[in-house]
């Protein structure tokens, strides 16, 4: 037998649980476990259980989460596994809010839905730029902002734009969400960081960029990924610009690698809106519509100002045009 030195058997040693597992649908220990977790007397990593709905009817502690708010380093895992507000709910909520320094929350395998945010991120909210996001084979689906993120948002104010990302995206689907004002999906608010990496980002609308809203000093790169069939629209004449993407602020950057935009629609900018530095390489933008011009790309502060780079890619089949003004994106024929 062996005996650790102050003779008691090893065997009789309970080592520390690794993983938190949470049974089928119980709100409350899930609570307990994110809250045992951001204090460090729990374990980080919170497995919930495969093929089960967590229906959240009502805020966490009457705040603006369905859970506690991420403060410190927490791992949500599932299979097949939805956190849902549902939309009987007489609150509005969002479903979880990574803030404070170095927090991270790593989502796996999990749905989130039902979100529904007074202003900001309708399902996710990265509160702070030292904070981080990662969704890795998961959705984010029906979730819906009064003002901008319909899916997440991110607050960055970090304008040392680390080289970690605020958020991080990785084979996942944000599809279905909506904002009132801007980012159907995903607003990049100030000064942060984002990685969008073989995912789907679709069917989303916004007044103000039906997928992607960035704004001011911004690093966005999205690779090996589609932003289809998402719509800039609003209630009266607009006009409302960048169906897919609208990128605000000179000294931002949009990175499109190995991607597609493909059947958006916008007054304006039926795929990409352009008020910063846009890059594309390898990447297709096709299919995309906006009646007042630019139809696959909107760039009207002019290369100068706004420089677009076009390496090995196509822009074609925008309607009525694929380039607006022409001449203000390399290798596109208006």
């Amino acid at each position: 037998m062996l005996v650790a030195a102050w003779g008691v058997p090893a065997a009789a040693i309970a080592s520390p649980a690794r993983t938190a597992n949470i049974a089928c649908g119980n709100v409350a220990q899930l609570d307990a476990a994110i809250t045992a977790a951001n204090a460090g007397t729990g374990p980080s990593t919170i497995a919930l259980a495969p093929r089960c709905t967590y229906v959240v009817t009502a805020p966490y502690a009457a705040g603006s989460d369905a859970l506690p708010v991420i403060t410190g380093s927490v791992t949500l895992t599932g299979q097949l596994t939805t956190i849902e507000r549902p939309s009987s709910a007489s609150a509005l909520f969002r479903i979880a809010e990574v803030s404070g320094a170095d927090a991270t929350l790593t989502v796996k395998g999990i749905t989130a839905t039902g979100g529904d945010a007074s202003e900001w991120g309708g399902c996710y909210m990265v509160d702070t730029g030292d904070s981080e996001l990662v969704l890795q084979d998961s959705v984010v689906t029906g979730c819906q902002a009064g003002s901008a993120g319909g899916a997440i948002f991110v607050n960055g104010n970090d304008t040392s734009l680390e080289p970690t990302p605020n958020l991080e995206v990785t084979g996942s689907q944000l599809t279905h969400n909506t904002a009132g004002v801007v980012g159907g999906a995903i607003e990049v608010n100030t000064a942060a960081t984002v990685r969008v990496t073989n995912s789907t980002v679709s069917h989303n609308s916004a007044s103000f960029g039906g997928a992607f809203d960035d704004e001011s000093l911004f690093r966005v790169v999205v690779s090996g990924s589609t932003i289809s069939a998402n719509q800039a629209a609003g209630s009266g004449s607009g006009p409302w610009v960048g169906g897919a993407v609208f990128t605000q602020g000179i000294e931002g950057t949009f990175t499109l690698l190995s991607s597609r935009v493909l059947g958006n629609s916008a007054t304006q900018g039926g795929g990409i809106y352009n008020l910063a530095v846009l890059t594309l390489r390898n990447t297709l933008v096709s299919g995309n519509t906006a009646p007042g011009g630019g139809g696959g790309i909107a760039n009207p502060l002019g290369s100068a100002t706004t420089p677009v780079t076009s390496i090995i890619s196509r822009i074609t089949a925008n309607r009525p045009d694929n380039c607006e003004p022409v001449g203000s994106v390399p290798g596109c024929s208006g």
